[in-house]
């Protein structure tokens, strides 16, 4: 299936979303060169994980390529190698995408060091369970993020048919509005039991809630957020 780009409101929130086969995604970590906003890079994408804005920058969740850490490894809570705020991964094992909301360290996912694969870690969102306030806020260092209003970023698998969803918004909006979009957006509500086809993780959001796309018309879509150096990103490996 072709990448596109797309723009519209769900229940009250604008969202802008890339769709993309599972295969064309490829986490960087902006710390291997000169860390810049995502407007200024030549990847298409959105921002990745959480990370440290007190002076070191690391990032602070799960971010693999091709089964290796994409940041200089520093230790098990930063640069790719450890979730240290949400408990979830999303991640491609060369056929499939998996997902976990349980996992701390990258090496007990099945695909650590295998080449042809891709992880990220967040905070699981739970679509389509009504329990997920619950689940949520027991994740590590998560409960902060439960009734902060910022902009948002997400990324969202479509398990039965390996597609990736990446969502940035550029309202002010909660935790739980952003979700309830979401699933609008995905025609899914909740109940006793979490969704089996769609698994969404939240990302670093406020002014790190970036996204660089390109309209059907060939135009580039820059989301800015506050135009902040990001640490970790998501991008693709061709728009096509």
């Amino acid at each position: 299936m072709a990448t596109n780009y797309s723009c519209a409101t769900y229940s009250g929130v604008e969202l802008h979303i890339i769709r993309t086969d599972a295969q064309n995604i490829k986490p960087v970590n902006l710390m291997n060169t000169t860390r810049t906003s995502m407007e200024n890079t030549n990847y298409y994408g959105v921002n990745g994980g959480f990370f440290n804005m007190s002076g070191d920058n690391r990032t602070l969740n799960i971010a693999l390529e091709n089964g290796n850490v994409v940041g200089p490894y520093l230790n098990n809570y930063s640069n790719g190698f450890g979730n240290s705020v949400g408990s979830g991964a999303i991640y491609w094992n060369g056929s499939q995408l998996m997902t976990t909301y349980s996992v701390e360290y990258a090496d007990q996912l099945s695909i650590y060091g295998d080449s042809g694969t891709w992880a990220q870690g967040g905070i699981g969102l739970w679509l389509g369970y009504n329990d997920w306030e619950n689940q949520f806020k027991s994740q590590k260092n998560a409960n902060a993020y439960f009734d902060r209003e910022s902009q948002k970023t997400a990324i969202v698998a479509d398990m039965s048919r390996n597609l990736v969803y990446l969502v940035v918004t550029e309202d002010i909006v909660s935790t739980a509005d952003f979700r309830v979009a979401l699933q609008a957006y995905l025609g899914i509500s909740d109940g006793a039991q979490a969704n089996n086809t769609y698994q969404a993780l939240l990302l670093d959001g406020s002014g790190s809630s970036q996204m660089r796309a390109r309209s059907s018309n060939g135009s580039i879509v820059n989301i800015k957020g506050d135009s902040r150096n990001l640490s970790q990103i998501i991008t693709l490996r061709s728009w096509s």
